[in-house]
């Protein structure tokens, strides 16, 4: 070949390497951007942000004191909570910033993907169109359209640079490039522990497609087809045995001969302090899930149902890897698998692997890619059970990339005789992408909010108390209260020992005035988990609506001892000090329940309201000033805070308040009464 001819090839793959990296981001970031509308969603998202006063205090030191030292939500993952911390600095709390970061984040994954697999393979259009399938597969939408699991998009994130990082050392190993990989790897683990079998992927990957196993000696890294070119040196030079390399400064090195099975313990050497790593934060996991009541027993889930169900889970996420529909936030884990399910499924599992480890020399991307989906899995697949879930999609976001790989490069092999055979695969391959696109717009959009998302989750599963649940609380918020009771309801039927299901319905029956319904379903909610902090709320809640705020008062400082950062118990404790006339105490409780979450309206109202009797109020008018803030519909907030401005003199602002007061409440006759008042008092200033 012409040097013309190579050069003019080498930059048409440096054309083919970038639009092929700008198509990915511009397919990524056009099927994700509708999230920039969408909302929180009620499950984790606002225990995570709006509702956990140290991320919405923003990036402060007592808050990154707190991100390391924290196993809030039964985990411990510092950088997640830094990351979301972040995001209010920049964006407040409003969720479009939140989801959009996601997005970018998922972006990035997706470009690195492709940056280094391409640097391993040296495979521009496999290394492309893996990178495709892990962007656009509807199975990792729930990862990136869901706010609170930003740890799976920013583990992935450091996961795929520390395979960078490694892909650097293997091709010229040295102490910076190992550090840099560690260096990831602990960045990973400090964002989610599920990358803990990273490395055991460093070693697959050291079998394909680094090669280091087929290596002479892996402080050189010579490739096996050099060894024979080497032998007939060696054979020429009568050097016996002995092998002479060189090093990059030049002096000569004598290197004996290493067999493949030492090979592998040197590798798995250069390894130790991944897997002392990986131990450590597994072990630190394990102590944040069991103290936070996460973990569930062998009474409660025995073992033998949790190797059944991680068998079927195991191949459920085959079979929607191939046919991704139906796919729900929730899957409720099962009484029982029929016996073929789980026969059956245990069967396809070892074929596979048996098949896998056969086929290791004729298709070493198989061999790799299945043990990368069977390995990276197995923190997830329930044998230490974490939650109530059967299996999650969000848990293939790193393991389906190595049955991607599998897919991209066993099919051009198992195709190279066909006739027109790049015709059809790359025809192919844009059917899916396109397929994978739709399917993925649609299955975002089910995230838009509550009740998109449960509302589908209860269409496509079957006794989802969790999906019912939480439509409920949903219709509860909206003020819909039938349909919120009707779905507590449901979600008591399917799951009769579920106490968070009886604490809102009593929640709800409290506000309708059935007193003694509500105490008896927070009194199941108690007997079921006497440490279910919601239901001794919901319980004083009801007991204060009763006038019995001695027992009321007993009951919410029972919540808070639970959870001492329960901000609505302190508030709730606030009112009943008030009505009884303990000022100090009730303007304690709301400062308290304002340090926590300051984005409670009502609080600020009813500490305003103190302020003011107090004659405060310019304080009080701060505190108004905020409730409406939070509030703009608030009436009450905006007559009082014009009353505060009436005081100060400030007549057009009070005015103003007044205004908005009956524009939110046309039937405030006291904010009428007040703004005919203000109103004389501007002409009488007038005139």
């Amino acid at each position: 070949m012409m040097l013309h001819d190579y050069l003019q090839k080498g930059a048409i793959r440096k054309h083919l390497d970038l639009l092929s990296f700008l198509f990915l981001a511009l397919l990524t970031a056009l099927i994700y951007w509708q999230v920039k509308n969408f909302d929180f969603v009620s499950y984790d998202d606002l225990v995570f942000i709006p509702n956990n006063p140290h991320v919405r205090s923003g990036l402060t030191l007592r808050g990154i004191s707190w991100a390391f030292t924290t196993f809030y939500e039964s985990n411990w993952h510092p950088l997640t909570w830094l990351s979301y911390m972040i995001d209010v600095e920049l964006f407040g709390v409003t969720p479009a910033g939140h989801h959009l970061v996601n997005v970018l984040f998922h972006v990035a994954n997706t470009l690195l993907l492709f940056i280094v697999l391409n640097r391993m393979t040296r495979a521009l259009w496999q290394s492309a169109f893996v990178a495709a399938l892990f962007a656009l597969h509807p199975l990792h939408v729930e990862s990136v359209a869901w706010v609170a699991e930003r740890k799976d998009v920013l583990s992935a994130f450091f996961w795929i640079l520390a395979i960078g990082a490694y892909t650097l050392y293997a091709e010229k190993p040295n102490a910076q490039r190992y550090l840099l990989t560690l260096l990831f790897f602990i960045l990973g683990l400090m964002s989610k522990p599920m990358i803990v079998t990273l490395p055991f992927t460093l070693l697959l990957l050291d079998y394909w497609p680094l090669g280091r196993l087929h290596q002479i000696n892996p402080l050189i890294h010579k490739p096996q087809k050099d060894m024979a070119h080497e032998s007939k040196r060696r054979k020429r030079k009568s050097s016996g045995n002995v092998l002479r390399q060189k090093h990059d400064s030049g002096s000569p090195t004598v290197h004996q001969p290493v067999s493949r099975r030492s090979l592998l313990f040197i590798l798995v050497i250069e390894k130790i302090p991944f897997f002392i790593l990986s131990a450590l934060f597994s072990f630190i996991a394990f102590v944040a899930q069991k103290k936070g009541g996460a973990l569930s027993s062998l009474k409660g889930v025995p073992l033998s149902d949790r190797m059944i169900n991680a068998a079927v889970s195991y191949v459920m996420y085959l079979v929607n890897m191939f046919w991704p529909l139906d796919l729900a936030i929730f899957y409720p884990y099962p009484v029982t698998y029929p016996i073929w399910q789980s026969i059956g499924a245990a069967f396809l599992l070892i074929a596979v692997t048996f098949f896998a480890m056969g086929a290791y020399r004729r298709f070493p991307y198989f061999t790799m890619g299945w043990f990368w989906y069977l390995i990276t899995l197995i923190p997830v697949i329930g044998l230490v059970q974490v939650g109530a879930q059967a299996r999650a999609d969000r848990y293939t976001y790193v393991p389906l990339i190595g049955l991607f790989i599998a897919l991209a490069w066993g099919v051009p092999e198992l195709t190279k005789k066909w006739s027109h055979r790049g015709k059809v695969l790359s025809l192919s391959a844009g059917m899916i992408v396109v397929s994978l696109m739709i399917l993925s717009w649609h299955q975002i959009q089910y995230w838009k909010d509550d009740f998109t998302v449960f509302q589908h989750a209860a269409n496509v599963t079957k006794n989802s108390s969790l999906a019912h649940g939480n439509l409920g609380f949903a219709f509860d918020k909206k003020g819909d209260i039938d349909n919120a009771m009707r779905h507590y309801v449901m979600a008591i039927k399917i799951s009769p020992l579920d106490p968070d299901a009886y604490s809102r319905l009593g929640s709800v029956l409290a506000d309708q005035g059935h007193f003694q319904e509500a105490m008896d379903q927070c009194a199941i909610a108690i007997r079921l988990n006497p440490k279910f902090s919601p239901a001794h709320y919901n319980l004083g809640y009801a007991l204060m609506l009763q006038g019995r705020n001695d027992e009321a008062v007993k009951q919410l400082q029972a919540a808070i001892r639970l959870d001492p950062d329960y901000a609505k118990a302190y508030g709730l404790l606030g009112n009943i000090f008030a009505a009884q006339g303990k000022i100090k105490e009730a303007m304690d409780h709301y400062n308290k329940s304002l340090q926590i979450n300051p984005a409670q309206a009502d609080v600020h109202y009813n500490l305003g309201t103190l302020l003011a009797n107090q004659g405060r109020i310019d304080e009080a008018a701060r505190h108004f000033g905020k409730a409406v803030e939070l509030n703009p519909n608030y009436a009450k907030a905006h007559n009082n805070l014009g009353m505060a401005l009436l005081i100060q003199g400030r007549i057009d602002n009070a005015i103003f308040h007044f205004q908005a007061a009956l524009r939110a409440d046309p039937k405030n006759d006291l904010a009428r009464k007040n703004l005919q008042d203000a109103l004389a008092r501007k002409k009488q200033r007038r005139q």
